[in-house]
């Protein structure tokens, strides 16, 4: 299931999850975490806690006397990377991307689970869609080729569309979605047909080519090597490391002992000449001696300390679920994780292994548990097909999406963009309800009201559909009809003319023949004898006589 901006896997935590969270907390009276300098991103509105402040370049929250000397190390790292970043970090997201996430990209999962992560763009999602409907009225999902064949007005990728859906790391096929424009999950890359995500050199530590679940571009995660290991004279400096954030961060030298160096890359690991260890430690057994916190081990005897954690020699047995002994750049020193999945053999995150939005991480909220998004954050937009609507749904804060119940949109249908219901018509199409299928006045109804346009008798409230209007009345006699301007829907006299409507003619010929003129309330007017009238032999004129005709005195034409 996927969705709109994610912030599964946040490098540091939000600062209304953490408030919320020290709120609980404090009021108990037994934990409060302590917030370190760039180890938090600003809010909503860029709102930091009290004695901090937001930097709108990056994003993150530094206390106020350290602010302009934190930005620019944050900035400004030695390299023209710093402000590469800041400037990509907006322009490769997309208008669609919160101006809040960009910092907040974290490492996703490990390689070998990506096809575990999140739903594929499905290919053949015939089970999904909805039948088509026809030309230009096809329902969200429905299968297309252009936007005119949606009622939507939207076709992309191959599916009626609640919108346009042209962005980078977005598509509107997802499978269990279709029709709805989501976010494609971390660590695919941008669909066909979409702008794609580009490869910066790993050295930069920037963007890797994927997609970052939040219609951006993921950058380097977080451990990912930026440089190459060395060794000499007995220290080693492991590689230098992405940080997560598009910053390459230095390692911390070593010593070997007792040990000595590998090559230029590193310390031997075991002992079998005496060229392998460092004077005075001789070769015995394999070993040189117990090696130092850091250095690499397979098992814990290895280790001076007597702790070998995340393949390396650990300061203590470091077995919390969001601890490590092999995080950044202090490899050997138990550490808590502030983004991304549990190290090592720890048990996952519940929900990430999905790929989903509500998938939860390690943060720096709490070194035992994983930290998980709440209600706020939609992992399921509100659709509507026919004329059943899906309320928008958020995450349960326990690593799953909320259910929501479907409901029925009542008399009416759901609107053209498949995400609410109408909440009046008008159009006959928009009524859902058998019992009311006609559309009257923005209202679907039984029948129709005196005075709209109706096909048949069955259409009208009133069961008198007459000359395309209903009627209060069947308006039988020839010279009345019911759309008659400014009186629709009444019987009423017609004005100056002939019957219409397949009504009888008036009767009569020449001058004297009838015809209606609003006066006669719905019969024909004939001329009477102030008429005067050829008789038809044209040898003398005679008067109308009120009923068509033409007559002398003697009522007979000669």
């Amino acid at each position: 299931m996927m969705t709109s901006p994610s912030r599964r896997r946040l490098p540091t935590i939000a600062v209304a999850t953490l408030l919320a969270l020290v709120g609980g907390l404090s009021g108990a009276g037994c934990y409060g975490p302590s917030i370190q300098d760039g180890t938090l991103s600003c809010a909503s509105g860029d709102r930091c806690p009290h004695g901090f402040t937001c930097r709108t370049e990056v994003h993150l929250c530094y206390r106020k006397a350290a602010d302009a000397a934190a930005a620019e190390t944050m900035l400004d790292s030695g390299t023209d990377a710093g402000a590469e970043r800041a400037s990509d970090s907006g322009q490769e997201r997309g208008p669609d991307a919160s101006p809040d996430t960009a910092p907040d990209v974290a490492p996703d999962v490990a390689p070998d689970m990506a096809p575990d992560m999140a739903p594929d763009i499905a290919p053949d999602m015939a089970p999904d869609v909805a039948p088509d409907s026809g030309g230009g009225a096809r329902g969200l999902g429905s299968s297309c080729d252009a936007d005119s064949q949606c009622a939507s007005g939207a076709c992309a990728d191959g599916v009626c569309c609640q919108s346009a859906c042209t962005g980078r790391c977005e598509a509107c096929n997802l499978q269990g979605s279709p029709g709805s424009c989501l976010a494609v999950a971390a660590g695919l890359a941008s669909p066909n047909g979409h702008p794609a995500c580009p490869t910066d050199p790993v050295e930069t530590c920037m963007r890797d080519g994927t997609c970052d679940g939040n219609r951006g571009c993921r950058l380097r995660r977080a451990g990912t090597a930026c440089g190459s290991a060395s060794c000499s004279g007995g220290t080693t400096t492991p590689a230098p490391k992405c940080d997560g954030l598009g910053a390459c961060q230095p390692s911390v030298p070593r010593a070997c002992a007792p040990y000595a160096c590998n090559g230029n890359v590193g310390c031997f690991d075991s002992g079998t000449t005496p060229s392998q260890c460092q004077a005075p430690n001789a070769c015995v057994s394999g070993s040189c001696g117990l090696k130092s916190n850091g250095a690499g081990c397979a098992q814990s005897s290895e280790c001076a300390s007597n702790h070998c954690v995340d393949a390396v020699c650990c300061n203590e047995t470091c077995t919390e679920k969001c601890k490590a002994c092999d995080v950044g750049t202090s490899p050997g020193t138990c550490t808590q994780v502030t983004s991304g999945p549990p190290h090592g053999a720890r048990s996952p995150c519940a929900g990430s292994g999905s790929g989903g939005t509500c998938g939860g991480s390690c943060s720096a909220a709490s070194p035992t548990d994983c930290t998980y998004p709440g209600s706020d954050v939609t992992c399921l937009p509100a659709s509507c097909s026919g004329a059943t609507f899906t309320a928008r749904t958020g995450c349960t804060g326990a690593g799953s999406c909320a259910t929501a119940a479907p409901m029925s949109c009542g008399d009416f249908t759901c609107n053209a963009g498949g995400t609410s219901c109408l909440s009046a018509c008008t159009a006959d199409n928009q009524c859902a309800s058998a019992a009311r299928p006609y559309c009257d006045g923005g209202a679907c109804v039984s029948g129709r009201s005196n005075g709209a346009r109706c096909g048949s008798a069955g259409e009208c409230a009133s069961h008198q559909c007459v000359d395309g209007f209903c009627c209060n009345g069947a308006c039988q006699l020839p010279c009345q009809a019911c759309d008659v301007a400014n009186h629709a829907g009444t019987c009423w006299p017609v004005a100056n003319g002939a019957p219409y409507g397949g009504r009888a003619a008036c009767g009569g010929a020449g001058d004297c023949a009838g015809y209606c003129n609003n006066l006669s309330s719905g019969q024909c007017f004939y001329p009477d004898s102030r008429t005067s009238c050829a008789c038809p032999n044209g040898v003398v004129n005679g008067t109308c006589n009120s009923m068509g005709h033409c007559q002398t005195v003697a009522t007979i034409c000669l």
